[in-house]
């Protein structure tokens, strides 16, 4: 099947999702018939049943088609639950619709039939193993659990093994199918695990290893993303904003196809899990239980789940506020009273009515909160202060807590940009509201602005249109296995994605100034046109008078000197001489 006919395919599978899923879940057999036996709709063939799984084995002779459906009767029947898929390939995951049409079969032969009701796909596989639906494009990861148990619990870890195949890449090839290494996986994650059927996972490897190319550790993530609609982009482009904005430490993600127990799960992004680590978050591992030395190091989660062990407080705007502590991971009393007073004493200082000092800063460091803030305005992260926000802090009096590590966008990039991340949002967003009314604050996080302006570090279209064409024939095996979830055109999902980026980029421009982004043409001897808030800077490579012209046409004579020239302006909107606007 052409892209084009298989993404219609999807299309209309996913259009119908509402009437196949009452339909589905109303089955409680599924039938076959075909010239095997006759094609006798009154006597199929039934399926035999694990949850919404259906498998059944036949021997095509004569003919490769085939009916699958719902009922048994006569033909009238028979069509009435019956079900249609198209260019099947060996051991590929397929979308099934209601349909009456004949299923041609791509195995001669003893072939085995595999329908999940609740994705509504069909696979057919040879009678030996399958063969999977890989794209030769990424690394792929293969993974048996002992006695190919099924990933149930996100506590439990099940013993199993892995290789990493390069598959063409640059990657290191990590075991082999004859001699894998040992592993042990188990579930992660909220509403990633429980609301999805492509689940993430959460691995643990026997030994140290360098999967691909990231440092080497024992702890790995593979994030399924299912709910990223947005081309695969919402964790890419935060973390890229990440590195690019100097946060202490980003983890590494690279795009990997994954198969478990020999079922081609799709593509999944291999990623360096939040822990304390000196090539992670490099703070003092403190004992658990500890009584002595227990201002650090802790890394801390502020967290929307209430399920992990945490220290909560009821914070001055009256929400609720859970601090997860992840290290150290069980507490004595002192390090709970320590942890707790900390925490109760930021928010107090964060919500005193006087605005006028930060006294919080004496308990948080600024440049981190600035940073982290800005990635997250850029793209419109309104979960960012909600949950799966990390703190950290160093052991050492005078240390301040730290914000980051960032992890989870999976609430960015769903809106043009138009209120910032704390206005009226879905969800409750701890401190930074408050934080950001405190000029102290705002001087930090404009300046951080301003300084990722310089470099450039907020254009990521041509990051996004090279993370694209490397997971691009991935995404559509990924969306032949999952037709529910996919991203059916890539391409055009990252467009919006640059365009939604670009919108918020200049929204947020016309709030906190523009800098380092207006370059001129070597004949006008000026280099480059900037600002920052309440100053004009313009770099010339000579002596030489420049005409500058506010909103209301009043125009001033500058005089540049080479090199760096900064004027000091009523903050408004400029055009300097050869049309270059600025606003300060």
């Amino acid at each position: 099947m052409n892209t084009i006919s298989f993404i219609r395919t999807a299309v209309c599978a996913v259009a119908l999702a509402g009437s196949v899923v009452s339909y589905a879940q109303e089955a409680e057999k599924l039938y076959i018939t075909g010239a095997f036996i006759g094609w006798n709709a009154e006597n199929p063939q039934e399926f035999d049943r694990d949850g919404s799984v259906y498998t059944t084995e036949v021997t095509f002779s004569s003919s490769n088609t085939f009916k699958i459906s719902t009922k048994a009767g006569n033909w009238t029947v028979f069509d009435e639950g019956a079900m249609e898929a198209f260019n099947l390939r060996p051991g590929v995951w397929a979308p099934l619709t209601p349909g009456k049409s004949n299923i041609e079969s791509p195995v001669e032969g003893v072939a085995r039939i595999t329908v999940d009701l609740d994705n509504m796909t069909i696979r057919v596989d040879g009678s030996d193993a399958p063969s999977v639906d890989v794209s030769g494009t990424l690394p792929v990861m293969y993974i048996n659990t002992e006695g190919a148990q099924p990933v149930t619990s996100k506590e439990t870890y099940l013993n199993g093994t892995y290789y990493l195949d390069p598959c063409g890449t640059d990657a290191e090839a990590i075991g082999t199918p004859e001699e894998p290494l040992a592993l042990q996986i188990r579930g992660r994650g909220n509403y990633t695990w429980s609301g999805f059927d492509k689940k993430p996972y959460r691995l643990k490897l026997d030994k140290k290893a360098a999967l691909c190319g990231m440092k080497k550790s024992r702890h790995f993530a593979l994030l399924a993303h299912a709910d990223d609609s947005r081309g695969f982009l919402r964790n890419a482009t935060g973390f890229e904003l990440s590195r690019r904005i100097g946060l202490d430490w980003t983890p590494a993600d690279e795009p990997v196809e994954v198969v478990l127990n020999g079922d081609y799960i799709g593509l999944y992004f291999l990623t360096e899990t939040i822990r304390v680590d000196e090539d992670r978050v490099n703070v003092i591992e403190q004992d658990d239980l500890a009584t002595t030395d227990v201002d650090g190091g802790w890394l801390v989660e502020i967290d929307n789940y209430d399920s992990d062990p945490h220290v909560s407080i009821t914070s001055g705007d009256g929400w609720t506020v859970n601090f997860t502590y992840k290290s150290p991971e069980v507490l004595s009393s002192e390090q709970e009273s320590w942890l707790r007073t900390q925490v109760e004493t930021i928010d107090r200082l964060v919500f005193d009515r006087d605005k006028s000092v930060a006294r919080w800063a004496d308990y948080v460091d600024m440049v981190s909160l600035a940073r982290f803030y800005v990635i997250n305005e850029i793209v419109d992260n309104y979960e960012s202060f909600h949950g799966s926000c990390y703190i950290y802090r160093q052991r050492g009096e005078g240390n301040k807590w730290h914000f980051g590590p960032v992890w989870d966008f999976g609430s960015a990039l769903n809106y043009d940009k138009s209120d910032y991340i704390y206005e009226g949002r879905e969800h409750h967003m701890t401190w930074i509201g408050e934080m950001c009314k405190y000029d102290d604050f705002a001087r930090v996080y404009k300046e951080e602005w301003r300084k990722l302006l310089d470099t450039g570090g907020e254009q990521l279209d041509s990051f996004i249109d090279s993370f694209i064409s490397r997971i691009s024939k991935a995404s559509e095996c990924d969306l032949r296995r999952w037709p529910k979830y996919g991203n059916a055109d890539i391409v055009s999902r990252a467009s919006a994605v640059k365009e939604r980026l670009r919108g918020s980029v200049a929204w947020l421009k016309a709030r906190w100034g523009t800098s380092g982004i207006d370059t001129m043409t070597a004949d006008s001897g000026m280099v480059r046109v900037c600002c920052r808030p309440g100053i004009l800077v313009v770099e010339s490579t000579e002596s030489r008078t420049v005409s500058v012209a506010d909103i209301t046409g009043c125009v001033r004579t500058l005089e540049l000197a080479p090199g760096i020239n900064e004027f000091e302006l009523p903050a408004g909107f400029y055009i300097v001489e050869g049309g270059h606007k600025v606003l300060l």
